[in-house]
C-alpha cells in the first residue's frame, strides 16, 4: 500500500487501524530501511531480498517450482 502512494488515512481504513498506527509502522519501517522518505523506503525494500517480487527483478515465472 505504501508503494501505491496511499495516505495513512487510506491505509488505516483498508486495514481497520488508526492513521496514527499506520504512521508509527511506516516510521519504524523507514528507520529499519534507513530511508528519509516514504519513496526511498519503497525503493530500498524493492531491492532487498525480503521483497517477494523484487519489483520486477528476479521475478520467477509461474511455471517455476521451488
Amino acid at each position: 500500500m505504501l508503494a501505491g502512494n496511499h495516505s495513512n488515512v487510506a491505509i488505516g481504513r483498508a486495514l481497520f487501524i488508526a492513521p496514527d498506527t499506520v504512521r508509527c509502522h511506516v516510521r519504524k519501517a523507514m528507520v529499519k530501511l534507513d530511508a528519509a522518505t516514504r519513496t526511498e523506503a519503497v525503493q530500498s525494500f524493492c531491492v532487498s531480498p525480503s521483497c517477494p517480487q523484487r519489483c520486477g527483478r528476479g521475478r520467477r515465472s509461474p511455471t517455476e517450482v521451488e
